[in-house]
């Protein structure tokens, strides 16, 4: 598989990734490895990893009563990240 020269969107890589840590006991273990290998781009500023599991694992969150079905969520598995402050590059939203 070649790497990309440009920023472009590779959907190989997530594969490649989970290919590389298929050993891996854990899902923890998993996600956590897939988020820092994303952040080894150059370009990546944030990386996150999200599943949805049971909605009753979060009974502080705020937002739990706006929500019409409470037997699901998403849940913030892995975040990894890194300052963009200095790098001569701007924000993009």
């Amino acid at each position: 598989m070649e790497p990309t020269s440009d920023n472009r969107f590779d959907p190989n890589f997530v594969a490649q990734i989970l290919l590389e840590h298929a050993h891996e006991q854990s899902l923890e273990g998993v996600v956590q490895k897939l988020a820092e290998r994303v952040m080894e781009r150059p370009h990546i500023a944030c990386a996150q990893v999200w599943l949805i599991e049971k909605g009753d694992l979060c009974a502080t969150c705020p937002r739990r009563f706006e929500c019409p079905d409470q037997s699901r969520y998403l849940h913030r598995a892995a975040a990894k990240a890194r300052s963009i402050v200095g790098t001569g590059g701007g924000l993009w939203l």
